[in-house]
């Protein structure tokens, strides 16, 4: 154990050092402590079926990597951790309500534990001294976080707990294995172990999301990390029941979208349920294996053709999972996933096009304000992309990153529409076909009829490598403003010239924004504002990128507007409606260089768009 020493000293001491090194580190936080147990018969019974259980213990459930390289091990051991990128200080005693970035994701990954990996796998390669300082920090975290009086709101949150109790049953068996516990400190950590079981199964601290799903996994985990515990198999059958339950509430089967409207949440997802069909083994449900493969399947469309994801909902540019990867090759032609709200455009390898149109309001978590959202890679690049997540704090730009300004959407009378989960609608697409080369799909926005008054729908044709059409009508008895937004990639550089917005982009790519409908549209351009926030791209947590968003704007009382994105280089195609949308059907002139065109009829009945071009 580590030598003690008057916390407050040894407090005030590493705060000092560790802003200095690192700019965070240990302030003074709460200094509520866990009374030692009493050693009650049945906490006596855990602790001698923890000596008696079989060594070493298994390592089933928390391997993040299999080894870790010298510099990350030698940081370590100093006492050195990444703790959401930052460099952080851990030696204890440590201040759990440390949150120097003021984030919620930090607070959240420092009292997960997960950190402490690399100390495990040190140890599993016969480290000792690395588990001796895995257990003085697992006694530490213990010791100095209360369940009831907790130094931080995420020491006992849902999905934190179901990350961090695998960890300490596994540095409790270990610890043991190795004779490093004493009957006191066993005591100490086997209540912590019993408490995270009975937190992990309470009805109340449930959420039936992919929070709920990591708490069953935890749950799992630690049943199959700590058998010494009298409820470990309980907890060992409950766990499959409860995840296999809420998945499907969270999905429709027969679609296989992940329905917390995130590209990054579907994938999250997916990788978890494989880890907890293989960490329960036999006792998995065999619905798990049918679910796994269509959500590959699906997993596959979420990833555009220069590797990474598509930026839907809270997401960000993180590395592509090989099975999505491997599903995304064979992928051609339409996904509509009419009751999910997604669907998507591709075309493969070695002239890739994508497009994804997604209208989908499904619940409350990871939703952003993008009803009728576009993203669109052609001509060998991104076009037009979503916001991704900035993080999860509320700020100027968090509030940004979720709201209609920083998507492919039409706003009314400049206001961002409702995020609350009374507004959530379920799917907002209604139908989509393909003719004569092209690709149709239509959607509506209900809560702008909901909100505003007004009735709109959006209609998209798609040509690949030719150009994208958005017709967007609304309805209402009362006259509003519209702004349709246009969110480019930062490489695509914009001018405006001549009514339209020219573009420039890698590869030599040119192509041209113009609009035509009922009433005139002024075009303004917006690059990294700040007040207000309009212009930016976050890639990566609290990483942000100016881009050029085109707005275009107009006002009526019944309008159908326009906008042509040509990609094809050379002359600009440009698109007029012949008459009025109605029920989801419109013709449309197109021309380019001058010269009339042929003409774009699309017919909807029921689901389904029919497209001709004559």
């Amino acid at each position: 154990m580590a030598l003690v020493r008057p916390r407050a000293l040894v407090l005030a001491s590493l705060a000092a050092l560790s802003m200095l090194l690192y700019g965070c580190g240990a302030s003074s936080g709460s200094s509520s402590t866990v009374r030692p147990p009493k050693p009650t018969k049945s906490l006596v019974a855990s602790w001698h079926a923890l000596e008696r259980a079989p060594c070493p213990p298994p390592y089933l459930a928390i391997a993040r990597k299999s080894r870790y390289s010298a510099r990350e091990l030698a940081k370590a051991r100093r006492g050195i951790f990444s703790i959401k990128g930052h460099p952080t200080k851990l030696v204890p005693p440590i201040d759990w309500s440390m949150d120097p970035y003021h984030s919620k994701s930090y607070r959240g990954v420092l009292a997960g534990l997960k950190w402490i990996d690399v100390l495990i796998s040190a140890a599993r390669h016969g480290d000792r001294a690395a588990l001796t300082q895995a257990r003085d920090i697992a006694l530490d975290w213990v010791e100095h976080n209360p369940r009831h009086h907790p130094p931080s709101d995420k020491s006992w949150e849902n999905k934190i707990i179901g990350d961090r109790a695998p960890y300490l049953a596994y540095i409790t068996r270990a610890a043991a294995c190795d004779h490093m516990l004493s009957e006191k400190q066993g005591l100490l950590l086997i209540r912590s172990l019993r408490q995270h079981g009975r937190a992990l199964t309470e009805g109340k601290l449930y959420v039936p999301s992919n929070h709920g799903l990591f708490m069953d996994y935890g749950l799992e985990a630690l049943a199959k990390e700590a058998p010494f515990l009298s409820k470990a198999s309980a907890w060992e059958r409950f766990a499959p029941q409860r995840f296999e339950k809420t998945l499907r509430k969270r999905i429709y089967p027969s679609e296989g979208f992940w329905l917390e409207n995130s590209s990054s949440y579907h994938l999250a997802v997916l990788k978890l349920i494989r880890e907890f069909t293989a960490l329960a083994g036999s006792a998995a449900p065999p619905s798990l294996h049918q679910l796994t493969a269509k959500m590959i399947d699906v997993a596959g469309w979420l990833i555009e053709p220069d590797g990474k994801r598509v930026l839907l909902g809270d997401s960000n540019l993180k590395a592509t999972p090989p099975e999505a990867a491997r599903a995304a090759r064979n992928d051609k032609g339409m996904l509509f996933l009419r009751r999910s709200g997604i669907a998507v455009v591709k075309r493969p390898q070695p002239d890739p096009a994508y497009l994804m149109f997604a209208a989908t309001f499904q619940n409350g978590t990871h939703n952003q304000a993008d009803a009728d959202t576009i993203d669109l890679f052609d001509r060998g690049q991104r076009i037009l992309g979503d916001s991704g997540l900035y993080d999860k704090d509320q700020d100027p730009w968090q509030v940004f990153s979720r709201s209609s300004f920083s998507h492919s959407v039409m706003t009314i009378d400049g206001k961002s529409f409702p995020l609350d989960k009374k507004f959530r609608y379920g799917s907002g697409l209604r139908a989509a076909g393909q003719g004569g080369g092209w690709f149709a799909i239509e959607g509506t926005n209900p809560n702008a009829k909901r909100v505003q008054g007004v009735t709109a729908t959006r209609l998209i044709l798609y040509k690949p490598h030719y150009a994208l059409i958005v017709v967007d009508s609304a309805r209402s008895k009362q006259t509003h403003t519209y702004q349709r937004w246009f969110q480019l990639a930062p490489q695509i550089h914009a001018t405006v010239g001549g009514g339209a917005v020219r573009l420039r982009g890698r590869n030599g790519f040119r192509g041209e924004l113009s609009s035509a409908g009922t009433a005139p549209a002024k075009i303004t351009l917006l690059r990294g504002q700040t007040n207000p926030v309009r212009g930016w791209l976050f890639p990566h947590y609290r990483k942000k990128v100016p881009r050029t968003t085109a707005e275009l704007s107009d006002s009526g009382r019944n309008v159908d507007e326009v906008t042509t994105l040509s990609l094809g280089g050379g002359a600009p195609v440009t698109v007029r409606l012949v008459r009025p949308v109605r029920g989801g059907s419109a013709t449309l002139r197109l021309a380019q260089d001058g010269r009339p065109g042929p003409t774009l009829t699309v017919t909807r009945q029921g689901s389904t768009l029919r497209v001709s071009l004559r």
